[in-house]
């Protein structure tokens, strides 16, 4: 971020008198947390880089300024359900987005083809897919659900049309359970139970191994995975392909989101108007955009970046897909809208304790969404929110 704010400091900024320094102070959920505490004392920096999941905690605790006067048309530069993340639903614009996560269907097109499997364009495919797979070569799987990572129950969910966290008035309504997620949750356990894919988590050694043996050839992921394919499985570099994320029915198209953060401006701020300036053009401008991609490896948010600069040529790892960035800029384009709360942490921190046990013991997909649903409630009872029965 240094250098991309360097491009500023000597550029833009010089010009209108706006000098920017950066502070890496934490990440993820640890940031929150110290954002939170200098609020309090008043004393919150300028601005702050934050996942999307993150901005209704920052507004509930008054941490983030209403921009929507400072940022221009900045709006026309990105998807809606991109923007959106950003506004919370309301007139207010508390953050620009900076880069996205859509999901995509990631697979061997090799062993696809040696095993004679198609693409599943629906999660109904999806699952005939896998058990496929299984007759033909019981040793291997087409992918694992694991809980070692919300974010990709979360987009799962999204796609298919959960809303977790609503507002109604000064009141939260959480439904974690919904029809939607229920119908994910269900989806997902009963081929864990059924044997027809793994259930071991993401990330681990044995699971960089199956990836690189070919004991796993497929992934649920989003734009990001050829960064971790790379490091995970090396040996299979070229061997992969990416198709847009299956559907549930066959006349839909949507995509999950998995990641993403963009920056906001905090109400501490004494030059809220400048620090907006730079926000929108930290991830709307040309240059600084490709220096993000190239400084920091981002996927940019803003539509305009997406097929431009570092992401005219494929990803090295998928060298035979010419159309790697095109495809996923279409992808995103269809990114649905999300509803985050002021406890993700909660949620998120349930999800993988109570379905950590359920993918392992192949138990009640259901029950540990229930579990999900409870702890959040609970929680944000006892932080003094509204919480509509």
């Amino acid at each position: 971020m240094d250098k991309v704010v360097d491009l500023w400091n000597k550029g833009p900024g010089k010009k209108d008198q706006i000098t920017v320094t950066v502070k890496k102070q934490a990440s993820g959920d640890t940031l929150v947390t110290k954002i939170l505490t200098a609020h309090k004392a008043g004393k919150a920096p300028d601005l702050v880089q934050a996942e999307y999941q993150a901005l209704p905690t920052l507004v509930s605790n008054d941490a983030l300024a209403d921009i929507s006067k400072n940022v221009g048309d900045a709006k026309d530069r990105f998807a809606d359900g991109v923007w959106q993340q950003t506004t919370l639903g309301t007139d207010a614009v508390y953050a620009v987005p900076q880069d996205i996560g859509p999901m995509m269907f990631y697979y061997r097109e090799d062993l696809f083809k040696e095993y004679g499997l198609t693409v599943p364009t629906t999660w109904e495919e999806f699952a005939e897919t896998a058990r496929n797979l299984k007759k033909a070569a019981p040793d291997k799987d087409l992918t694992t659900f694991s809980a070692n990572d919300s974010g990709l129950f979360a987009g799962l969910a999204q796609q298919a049309g959960a809303k977790w966290w609503t507002t109604s008035g000064d009141q939260w309504k959480v439904s974690i359970n919904d029809a939607a997620t229920q119908k994910v949750a269900k989806f997902w356990g009963g081929l864990v139970k059924e044997g027809a894919i793994d259930n071991q988590p993401m990330y681990t050694p044995a699971w960089n191994k199956a990836l690189n043996t070919g004991k796993q050839i497929a992934w649920v992921s989003a734009v990001w995975a050829p960064g971790t394919l790379t490091t995970a499985a090396p040996a299979t570099k070229g061997k992969w392909a990416m198709a847009p994320l299956p559907q549930w029915s066959a006349n839909e198209n949507r995509t999950g989101s998995w990641g993403g953060s963009s920056t906001a401006v905090t109400t501490d701020s004494k030059h809220q108007q400048a620090a907006a300036e730079f926000a929108t053009w930290l991830n709307t401008d040309r240059d600084a955009l490709n220096a993000l991609a190239k400084e920091s490896g981002i996927y940019p948010a803003a539509k305009n970046a997406q097929t431009s600069g570092a992401f005219l040529k494929p990803p090295a790892y998928f060298s035979g897909q010419a159309d790697f960035y095109s495809k996923a800029a279409d992808i995103a384009e269809t990114t649905a809208p999300s509803a985050w709360g002021p406890n993700v942490n909660v949620a998120y921190t349930t999800f993988k304790d109570a379905f950590g046990a359920a993918a392992k013991n192949k138990s009640d997909f259901g029950a540990a969404l229930e579990k999900m649903q409870d702890d959040t409630v609970a929680d944000m009872k006892k932080q003094g929110f509204e919480v509509a029965e």
